[in-house]
């Protein structure tokens, strides 16, 4: 629970990143000076251009989430005694 909670914060950061370098393109120039609204820049414009590297972050992230949960389910599972 820990580790997803505090996950996140990486993800915020790789997102808003990605948002704030993307509304500086010129696309999103035109479709704002062709009339789009703030949700369809952002729905049509934005994310899906955004998509990429969340995609290779979210991933790397969840083997790097399974190797810390082995690593520590295989030193608990070492510290348990054996009763016979």
């Amino acid at each position: 629970l820990a580790l997803v909670s505090f996950s996140w914060i990486g993800m915020a950061r790789l997102v808003r990143g990605q948002v704030l370098s993307l509304k500086q393109t010129q696309y999103v120039d035109a479709a704002v000076a062709a009339g789009a609204s703030t949700t369809r820049v952002l729905f049509v414009h934005l994310l899906p251009n955004a998509i990429g590297p969340i995609i290779v972050t979210v991933s790397m992230g969840m083997g790097a989430l399974v190797i810390m949960l082995l690593h520590m389910a295989i030193r608990l599972k070492s510290q348990i005694p054996l009763i016979i």
